[in-house]
């Protein structure tokens, strides 16, 4: 019973640690850079130049179909590695995620989770946000419903 008692424990506190912290305008403030792009297939870090297949895609791909599927994902996605983000005081953002562009932002709380939204249109697609081992991650779904992450680094 005692064992059960410390695993109960020792589980509530590793939830409570991987809980996600209320995002700041503080946290957010400067300039971050693509560093990584997360997708069904794998991981893309644009850093390094290197593609880590994922297991669910390791399925549907073996030997050389991996590396030739990393070098034309390396290659069409290249562009996304110029990717940033430039918070400012006043809740403002310039990007270059679809051209670039300034304007203001808001961080949105829903069911435990933060969200961006433009700030100003109430109909605004919400992206949900947050920083995981010192890293700005924005998670959006693509169009088969599949979880892109893009991951920033300041």
């Amino acid at each position: 019973m005692k064992k059960l008692l410390t695993l109960f424990i020792a589980c509530a506190f590793a939830i409570s640690a991987h809980a996600q912290k209320k995002l700041t305008e503080k946290e957010l403030l400067g300039r971050w850079t693509m560093g990584a792009m997360q997708m069904s297939m794998g991981t893309i870090d644009f850093k390094s130049q290197k593609f880590t297949i994922s297991e669910e895609a390791k399925e549907e791909f073996e030997g050389e179909e991996i590396d030739q599927l990393g070098e034309v994902l390396l290659e069409t996605l290249a562009y996304a590695g110029d990717y940033y983000l430039d918070f400012k005081k006043g809740s403002m953002l310039e990007h270059n995620l679809d051209g670039e562009s300034e304007g203001p932002y808001k961080l949105v709380s829903k069911n435990g989770k933060q969200y961006l939204t433009d700030g100003v249109d109430e109909d605004d697609e919400e992206i949900e946000i947050y920083i995981a081992e010192s890293r700005l991650h924005f998670k959006m779904a693509d169009e088969d419903g599949s979880d892109i992450i893009m991951i920033f680094d300041k």
